[in-house]
């Protein structure tokens, strides 16, 4: 888009908006996909509240933002979408149900829920710190994570083939 192109297409919106000019059918499609707008909003009497399906922690200065943007949302629903996806296929696959999804609720400390993930993980401080690089600890977390998502917990996962190489330099895990 030049300039000259965006100036027109603004002179042509304040037109709109003053009802000096009315768009075409083509013209309020165009705006809507460039807006991520569903075209039927523009025929309602007042704009629609969009809220986010998830808690909004977004802030700027310490202040809440008042309104998420269309990027944020198609984002969200994405996630949402893919999610559900994965819930189907789990369910179609028969995979066990993961005894801490849903553990825990929007109501627990923060301290606490990472608590439960550590002791989950077997991830505490003391293991944390037998990594010598975050590499190594981020290896790690993943390897107790695996068995984690398999039904099990980080403490029982198997030995890594390969620990130890491609520079991770971590302990190795028992047994």
């Amino acid at each position: 888009m030049t300039p000259s192109t965006s100036r027109r297409d603004s002179q042509k919106l304040s037109a709109w908006e003053s009802g000096e000019a009315k768009p075409t059918l083509k013209q309020l499609e165009d705006f809507a996909r460039a807006t991520y707008t569903p075209l039927g909003s523009f025929f309602l009497p007042d704009p629609p509240e969009e809220s986010l399906p998830v808690p909004d922690f977004r802030t700027l200065r310490d202040a809440q933002l008042a309104r998420p943007s269309p990027n944020l949302l198609d984002t969200i629903y994405l996630c949402e979408q893919r999610l559900e996806w994965y819930r189907d296929f789990a369910r179609a696959t028969g995979q066990p149900e993961l005894p801490f999804v849903g553990s825990l609720s929007t109501t627990v400390e923060t301290d606490e829920a990472a608590d439960a993930m550590r002791a989950m993980l077997g991830f505490d401080l003391e293991t944390r710190q037998e990594y010598s690089t975050w590499e190594a600890a981020l290896r790690g977390l993943v390897e107790r994570a695996e068995p984690v998502r398999a039904g099990g917990s980080g403490r029982d996962r198997a030995r890594c083939d390969g620990w130890g190489e491609g520079g991770l330099s971590g302990p190795q895990p028992a047994e």
